[in-house]
């Protein structure tokens, strides 16, 4: 059986990850603000840790509450949930934890989307 495939190029990891959750944002009707989705990307390739929020803070100039507001933002939308012995933290949701593990830590390179009929 063929599937019809769609090739797309891509010119790094973070590059790769932004067109992953543009497709996943799309296909979960769950649209990411241009912040969201950058910072989501770092928590996606480093983990979500005060070290990366540093980094974001460090290579964005925003401030500590821009980056709260955001992850408020995130757990909203499900991206992120409340880690469930702190919950002053958060951590990936199961799909974006499925994304870090399969195109950060094993290095895949398909993304594999089913449409299926509302009932």
């Amino acid at each position: 059986m063929n599937f019809p495939t769609l090739k797309n190029r891509y010119k790094n990891e973070i590059d790769l990850i932004d067109k992953i959750l543009r497709v996943y944002s799309i296909s979960q009707d769950k649209p990411l603000r241009n912040f969201e989705r950058l910072i989501l990307i770092y928590y996606i390739r480093n983990g979500y840790s005060k070290e990366t929020k540093k980094f974001i803070k460090e290579d964005t100039g925003k401030k500590d509450g821009d980056i709260r507001v955001a992850d408020v933002h995130l757990r909203e939308k499900g991206y992120l949930r409340n880690h469930p012995n702190n919950l002053r933290m958060s951590i990936l949701s199961p799909d974006m934890n499925s994304i870090r593990e399969s195109f950060v830590v094993n290095k895949k390179e398909v993304y594999v989307l089913l449409f299926q009929k509302d009932k």
